[in-house]
């Protein structure tokens, strides 16, 4: 423990803070209603040199005399991001941060003794961030939500975009009652916007886009390598989605020839029967032609079973860190050259699905002037395999595009921000216009 030349904040504050939460704390279960009452009274101090995120307030999960909370410090000559650690002089010391930095041993209005450290918690501090939400408060871990509709929202600033964005999912949420929190970046980034921000009700937090590159076996399988790896060493996110890579066909005479080429012929047999039937995807009803089932096996079958390793890493991945198996995957079609086909969809969902694995979200390539028909049709087809459509809401949307979205889904989607769109404003404009 250090004591620097210049504090973060002014001890008396840090004292003023500590002997608020231990009077409106002890003995009390920490609940959401409690933080909003202790944060409205922590707004009347007044406090010049330190901004508490009352959200993120959470006991020592051994030592109930013992909190923490997420801060801004301003006496120093740049604002820094802490976490600080409010605990009374009897508890006894802590590793669990091990770079903490004493503030004061104070005792507020002549009390028990409280000593505040303060705890180095900006984006980069991952270590700090991983051991509050791992060990201290595992409410802020992300999790999947499944069929649940969402707003995913990136960015290359997301040090600025995922507060932003939990402010609008908590105005949504106070509003409506639903959910949209989803946010793609750096994992420790999501967890840290989280926790300040005092999100607890759940969210997903979204890996980089998995996209398998080469064009030979050699630079196929070393591309699917690197993604390995990239997968076991951030297992944390709820979220994966991965481009199929895609071989077109074409159409022609020889693609019955060329589907004995690319599958083994128990591949092809299995493939001719599993998919000679009549899928019924609402009031939509699909029979696929053998010629037809050939096209779709040579254009996506050597793609789907990549597919296949990588749910397979990324279950195994999340298993071994005590994630658990479950985590939410997405699909995209997003890369292809031609606008995805209802029928396209179908064979690489089933694909999936009767291989034991599934895809909760499918993103499908769109056209410039996508119709109604075309999106109910693609909808339909996902809801068949409980999936949830996907769609990038591009540059900045038109309300009767988002209300087409929303009619064609029935209220279910996943809408992804680009790039400069991802402002709580515009977060809340788009749950507004994507209400079916």
């Amino acid at each position: 423990m250090t004591i620097p030349f210049e504090l973060p904040v002014r001890a008396s504050e840090a004292s003023a803070l500590a002997d608020l939460v231990f009077q409106m704390g002890d003995g009390r279960t920490l609940s959401g209603e409690l933080r909003q009452r202790i944060g409205n009274r922590l707004t009347a101090l007044g406090f010049e040199t330190l901004t508490p995120y009352p959200g993120s307030l959470q006991r020592d999960p051994t030592h109930q005399s013992v909190y923490y909370i997420a801060a801004d410090g301003s006496a120093a000559p740049d604002t820094q991001q802490l976490l600080l650690r409010l605990a009374l002089a009897s508890s006894p010391a802590s590793g669990m941060f091990p770079q903490s930095v004493l503030i004061g041993r104070m005792r507020p209005g002549g009390g028990r003794e409280i000593i505040v450290n303060s705890i180095p918690f900006s984006p980069s501090d991952t270590r700090h961030i991983l051991t509050f939400a791992e060990q201290v408060d595992r409410a802020f871990l992300p999790r999947p939500q499944g069929a649940q509709s969402s707003i995913t929202v990136a960015g290359s600033h997301p040090e600025n975009n995922f507060p932003a964005a939990f402010t609008a999912f908590r105005d949504i949420h106070r509003r409506t009652g639903r959910n949209f929190a989803s946010v793609a970046g750096p994992y420790e980034t999501c967890l840290w916007a989280a926790i300040r921000a005092g999100w607890r009700e759940g969210y997903n937090a979204e890996a980089p886009a998995i996209v398998i590159a080469g064009s030979s076996e050699d630079e196929i399988t070393a591309s699917l390598e690197a993604v390995k790896d990239e997968i076991r060493r951030a297992p944390g996110y709820t979220r994966f989605t991965a481009a199929l890579p895609v071989v077109e066909a074409g159409a022609g005479p020889d693609v019955e020839g060329r589907f004995h080429q690319v599958l083994s012929k128990d591949d092809a047999d299995w493939v001719i029967a599993e998919f000679s039937s009549t899928f019924s995807a609402g009031e939509a009803h699909c029979e696929l032609s053998r010629s037809e089932v050939m096209r779709l096996a040579v254009n996506f079958v050597r793609g789907l079973k990549l597919i296949e390793e990588i749910q397979d890493t990324i279950r195994l991945a999340r298993i071994q860190a005590g994630f658990g198996r479950m985590f939410d995957f997405e699909l995209s079609l997003a890369q292809a050259e031609s606008s995805t086909t209802p029928r396209e969809l179908l064979f690489c969902l089933h694909w999936l699905k009767s291989r034991g694995r599934s895809a909760q979200l499918a993103a499908p390539k769109l056209g410039p002037r996508v119709s109604h028909s075309d999106l109910s049709a693609l909808a339909a087809v996902a809801r068949y395999f409980n999936t949830t459509l996907s769609i990038a809401s591009g540059s900045r949307p038109s309300a009767d595009f988002l209300a087409e979205i929303a009619r064609a889904t029935a209220g279910r989607w996943n809408c992804k921000i680009s790039e400069g769109l991802c402002d709580a404003a515009h977060v809340e404009w788009l749950a507004e216009h994507l209400r079916a």
